[in-house]
């Protein structure tokens, strides 16, 4: 649904195809913890590389994809809510 949204506004709102890049992205990481449920993700056997000693180490307590996603969020929308607010509130400056 937001995908077909945002590419409804592509002709009265263009963005950079770094903001489409970032928003791209932060749908996959959304889409990856929804469908796991973000505390079930098995981010550890994504990284189960020979000899990687780090990725063998248990995790005690919360699983590290959580604050990991939501670092990302705020992270990834950041550049096109910037570029929306410089075409539709004249924004200027940093």
């Amino acid at each position: 649904m937001f995908a077909a949204a945002l590419f409804a506004s592509r002709p009265a709102l263009p963005l950079s195809r770094v903001s489409y890049t970032t928003i791209f992205a932060f749908l996959l990481v959304h889409s990856i913890g929804a469908y796991y449920t973000y505390s079930l993700v098995p981010w550890q056997d994504w990284l189960n590389l020979p000899n990687a000693e780090t990725a063998q180490a248990p995790v005690a307590g919360r699983n590290h994809f959580d604050p990991l996603a939501h670092f990302a969020y705020g992270l990834l929308l950041a550049y096109p809510t910037h570029g929306v607010l410089q075409r539709v509130a004249e924004l200027r400056g940093f």
